[in-house]
C-alpha cells in the first residue's frame, strides 16, 4: 500500500490529493498510515489531515501489461511507486508518470490524466477516516 495525506480544509474532496507531478507517498512495506501525518520537516504531527491508501496494484492500467493507452492518444503511459527516502523518512516514495518510458511532471492531454484520474478514484480508500481528525470529506464529487 501506498500512503498519502490529504488537507481536510483544503482539498473539497479526498481524491483530490491526487496529482500526477510526483506525488508524494509512504510505503506500507515502511510504516503505517500514521506515520504520514508526522512532520519530518518541522517535528510534530501534520493537524487537520487524513490519510487515504493506494495499493500499488492499482497504479497499473487494467491491460496485460499494466500501461496506458488511450485511442486516438499518442504514447504509452505507466505510474510507478519510486523508493525515495527522504533525510528523515526512509518510506517516502514517489509515484511518478512515464509516457513511453521517460518520466514526465506533467500528463498531457488532459483525457489521459482523467482516465487515469477516474482508475484511481475508484481504488482509493481512507485509511485514518476524517472523522478521527475532526472533519468529514466525501471521497468524490
Amino acid at each position: 500500500m501506498l500512503f498519502r495525506r490529504f488537507n481536510l480544509r483544503n482539498e473539497a474532496t479526498v481524491t483530490a490529493c491526487i496529482n500526477f507531478n510526483r506525488m508524494s507517498v509512504n510505503r506500507e512495506q515502511f510504516s503505517t498510515a500514521d506515520d504520514t501525518l508526522i512532520n519530518t520537516e518541522e517535528g510534530g504531527r501534520y493537524c487537520g489531515y487524513g490519510v487515504v491508501a493506494l495499493s500499488v496494484e492499482s497504479l497499473r492500467a487494467p491491460t496485460d501489461d499494466g500501461c496506458w493507452r488511450l485511442k486516438d492518444v499518442p504514447g504509452v503511459y505507466e505510474l510507478r511507486p519510486c523508493h525515495k527516502p527522504a533525510r528523515c523518512n526512509y518510506s517516502h516514495g514517489e509515484v511518478i508518470v512515464f509516457r513511453d518510458g521517460e518520466a514526465q511532471t506533467k500528463i498531457k492531454p488532459v483525457t489521459v490524466k482523467l482516465a487515469i484520474r477516474r482508475h484511481l478514484e475508484a481504488r482509493i480508500k481512507i485509511r485514518l477516516p476524517a472523522e478521527q481528525v475532526g472533519g468529514h470529506l466525501p471521497l468524490r464529487d
